[in-house]
């Protein structure tokens, strides 16, 4: 499975990374909404995890031009520190809060995948 990482902020990529890579996946990254646009362009990708805040483009506005661009588009599972944003994010595929846990990440691809 092709797997896209969209977080501006370093470390959360990082941890994201390597919770993907314990459950044999590798992932691609973006730092924004922009690149993550590009990202799917030049690649096809089943699965993106995606911040919610992030500059030059919010992972809402991405994720709405990348559902809209492709025939076949990626499951997006939106990524925020804020609870209260679920309600915003109810064309996704399903919403992990951070900080982000093996578990949860786990639960996300299983309920996808079966």
């Amino acid at each position: 499975m092709k797997v896209l990482v969209v977080d501006d902020h370093e470390v959360n990529r990082i941890v994201l990374v390597r919770i993907l890579l314990k459950l044999g996946y590798s992932a691609d990254t973006a730092t924004n909404g922009l690149e993550a646009i590009a990202a799917t362009r030049s690649k096809s990708y089943q699965l993106i995890f995606m911040d919610i805040y992030m500059p030059f483009m919010d992972g809402i506005s991405a994720a709405e031009e990348i559902v809209s661009s492709l025939v076949n588009p990626p499951h997006i599972i939106a990524v925020t520190t804020d609870p209260s944003e679920k309600t915003r994010c109810q064309g996704f595929a399903d919403f992990i809060e951070k900080p982000i846990s093996f578990n949860r990440i786990k639960q996300c691809i299983d309920s996808l995948i079966s």
